[in-house]
């Protein structure tokens, strides 16, 4: 087959669940006994609830990011800076779920309202990917514009606003749009603190069964959102994409807006102190005369999550791979690819799983494989979106086509004795954010795992609404094991930090 053909089929497998839901959607008819109209949804309390912790959510963790990423610049030590993104990154790998477990058993923290409650922990859970994702957009500033300001005598107020927000508007709006959304569709911190929210309920629809046009009629708040979304996301990217790719750019390497040093390693000590309550939280709530037991109990489900998480990660890696490579010449077609692949990310997970099972059921088979697959497919939809952000961020200035006018070998081995050792340990990274992603999912499992089948999230989300959080600690330390492990692995090869 040519690449065109082969692009084509995987193109049809990636949008065939997207295609489905639209087209349901039109020929939806509401079932005569539904009393509720779209308007009494839209206006509805829990809908407004989202709305609002939505709005908190994403405002707190765009302002503080960029706070955060300009902490960063300052930082002097580039072995510092490496520590404070293995951090970052750890937290953000880290379940909400967890932050809940651990959160949950404080005294003066049953004291907030439920609001509040989940405004932490989903601020504790998404700034470290807010901050990811500022520190990454503020190394594209204009180092020249900061440079002629040694020169002039300037406010630091007067710097913020006319150099640091009209050089990152772009940024703060698109990490206020994808926290946002994230927030909005988040089913699970909410619910086990009592703010009932409109994803909540949409998931309880489909767990108690309701009948599918009724469920699907719901999900239309969802879905308008989601492509308003997706607009947006496309339209600022497409604004900003030639100067993110401009050769020109000098990569902003520091930045002298706080001349105390102090402050500046104050906030890195702070995220290693959530850190440690973290690690030390789970070690000291671990129950050690049960450990052999509790580990033979678990062995077998932690091994499932690594490899199940493993094998989707990497398809994702490889897919986007492919269509970043494909799509190399033409930016303004990968933009558009994003753009339509956000949804699956835009929208809530409970609802793309709702969609694949209803597609199954066209080619059903009481096949164990056939099970495993659907799960697959619902992880890497959920992941591709951002896998393919960042393999094209990663594999910017990276075309090797030109050196097959040079080199008169096989493309297979160019591939293998050129790209791979230049490329590989930024593929790796992108495979390792993937990993967590799939890692941490919870409804997604929920809704598509095989009879009998486990994994460490879903077992710690279940256990924890039955007040177990011994065993809880237990597996939430296994699952941040794992995640330190595969951090130290990253950092031996040296592909979190590696800008050549």
């Amino acid at each position: 087959m040519t690449g065109k053909t082969v692009t084509t089929l995987l193109l049809g497998v990636v949008f065939m669940p997207l295609l489905t839901l639209f087209g349901l959607s039109v020929g939806i008819d509401l079932p005569k006994d539904e009393s509720i109209s779209f308007l009494q949804i839209v206006t509805g309390t829990k809908l407004l609830h989202s709305l609002k912790l939505a709005l908190i959510v994403g405002l707190m963790n765009s302002l503080f990011a960029l706070c955060i990423a300009i902490l960063f610049y300052h930082i002097r030590n580039k072995a510092i800076r490496h520590f404070f993104l293995l951090t970052l990154f750890f937290l953000f790998a880290t379940a909400p779920i967890i932050y809940t477990s651990l959160l949950s058993e404080l005294t003066l923290f049953h004291m907030l309202s439920p609001l509040l409650r989940t405004v932490i922990v989903l601020t504790l859970w998404l700034l470290p990917l807010a901050s990811g994702i500022m520190i990454l957009m503020m190394g594209y500033m204009d180092q020249s514009s900061l440079d002629t300001l040694k020169f002039l005598s300037l406010s630091k107020f007067s710097v913020f606003k006319e150099i640091l927000l009209k050089q990152n508007y772009f940024p703060l709006l698109g990490t206020f749009f994808l926290i946002f959304m994230m927030t909005f569709v988040q089913e699970e911190v909410p619910s086990f603190f009592g703010y009932r929210t409109y994803a909540e309920d949409f998931l309880s629809r489909i767990i108690l069964m309701e009948s599918f046009e009724s469920t699907l009629f719901y999900a239309f708040p969802f879905i308008i959102l989601a492509l308003g979304s997706a607009m947006i996301f496309y339209f600022l990217i497409r604004k900003n994409v030639w100067q993110l790719f401009d050769d020109l750019i000098t990569p902003l390497k520091n930045f002298d807006f706080i001349h105390s040093q102090k402050v500046v390693y104050l906030s890195v000590i702070l995220f290693v102190a959530v850190a440690l309550f973290l690690l030390l939280g789970l070690i000291y709530k671990v129950e050690y005369t049960k450990l052999v037991s509790l580990f033979s109990e678990n062995s077998s489900m932690l091994f499932n999550s690594f490899f199940l998480s493993f094998l989707a990660a990497l398809s994702a890696t490889l897919l986007s791979l492919y269509f970043v490579h494909y799509f190399n010449h033409s930016r303004q077609k990968i933009i558009l690819l994003i753009a339509l692949l956000s949804l699956y990310w835009f929208l809530p997970s409970s609802l793309t799983a709702l969609v694949l099972l209803k597609f199954s059921q066209l080619f059903y088979s009481n096949s164990e494989v056939y099970a495993y697959i659907l799960l697959l497919y619902g992880y890497v939809l959920r992941v591709l979106p951002v896998a393919l952000i960042i393999m094209m961020i990663v594999s910017r200035h990276n075309d090797s086509s030109y050196l097959l006018k040079f080199i008169k070998i096989s493309k297979w081995r160019l591939f293998f004795t050129i790209v791979l050792p230049v490329q590989w340990r930024k593929w790796l990274m992108v495979l390792v954010i993937l990993f967590f992603l799939v890692l941490n999912e919870v409804t997604t499992t929920v809704l598509l795992v095989p009879p009998g089948f486990e994994t460490m999230i879903v077992k710690i989300y279940n256990l924890m609404h039955y007040g177990d959080f011994k065993t809880v600690a237990f597996v939430s330390l296994l699952q941040s094991m794992l995640v330190l492990a595969t951090l130290s692995l990253l950092t031996l090869t040296r592909g979190i930090y590696d800008k050549h």
